[in-house]
């Protein structure tokens, strides 16, 4: 039988951001498989995965102002929460809990 897989389907507006890249305001999708969260490691790796996709949706490419780097900074952070709240995984939340 193979694992299930769950899709974590973020819909990234950071409309009060005005300086947020474009591409943070399309859907950002999110897959992994649910036994990484069977295990510390696994879950560990997942959160470093979905942080992956929070920057890599969320940086602006190119030389970037103050201001607009603070935006990806936190467009990182909101879509990095939003993934881990839609896994709502007790153990993937102590993980992104404990990483500030």
């Amino acid at each position: 039988m193979s694992p299930k897989t769950l899709s974590a389907l973020v819909a990234a507006s950071v409309a009060a951001i005005a300086a947020a890249p474009a591409a943070a305001n399309d859907l950002a999708e999110f897959s992994y498989k649910i036994y990484e969260l069977d295990t510390t490691g696994g879950a560990v790796d997942l959160h470093a995965r979905l942080l992956t996709k929070a920057r890599q949706t969320c940086t602006t490419p190119g030389a970037r102002s103050l201001g607009e780097r603070a935006a990806d900074i936190q467009c990182t952070e909101q879509l990095a929460d939003e993934f881990v709240a839609n896994i709502d995984h007790p153990r993937l939340d102590r993980i992104h809990n404990a990483a500030g």
